[in-house]
């Protein structure tokens, strides 16, 4: 069913998961869940939904962080900066083989939790920048932060201003 599966260290980070296509959405949510291997989640089924009702043919889910856990709080508190660098890495790889292709801001107020995800958010926003992919999001912000894919179904993908 996926034929974009992207992970490392025995499948214990996963950089990439989805359905590779011309214009393809490119979710970014904050981690993986612990579902191993090529098991959709909550989130990449929304992530496909979003897509299909969008327009897209492809849907990508791909995280600020790579390392699976089942809450964020489970994170480590201090980053691993291989898996943060080459998580930013196969990121970038994606979307520059992905320019007809949307970004889809959807990492959630869980950010926050962690100050690694939010280094990563600010680090790909400026890495990213220069390849000129739009950016959205869907529903309200809260607290500046986009809602996860899962949340708010009913609403529509909508221009999203990165800060940059």
């Amino acid at each position: 069913m996926y034929d974009v599966y992207h992970s490392d260290k025995n499948d214990t980070w996963r950089y990439a998961l989805g359905k590779a296509g011309r214009r393809t959405l490119i979710a970014f949510g904050h981690m993986p869940p612990l579902a191993a291997g090529e098991h959709a989640d909550p989130d990449l089924a929304a992530v496909q939904e979003a897509a299909q009702a969008s327009g897209y043919d492809g849907f990508i889910l791909v995280n600020l962080y790579p390392v699976r856990a089942a809450e964020v709080n489970e994170l480590p508190e201090q980053v691993d900066r291989v898996a943060f660098e080459n998580n930013l890495d196969n990121i970038e790889a994606l979307v520059a083989g992905n320019l007809e292709g949307t970004l889809w801001a959807a990492w959630g107020t869980s950010i926050s939790e962690r100050a690694y995800l939010a280094q990563a958010r600010d680090t790909l926003l400026q890495r990213l920048q220069p390849y000129g992919v739009p950016w959205v999001s869907r529903g309200e912000l809260v607290d500046g932060h986009p809602l996860p894919p899962r949340t708010h179904r009913e609403a529509k993908l909508a221009t999203f201003v990165a800060p940059v």
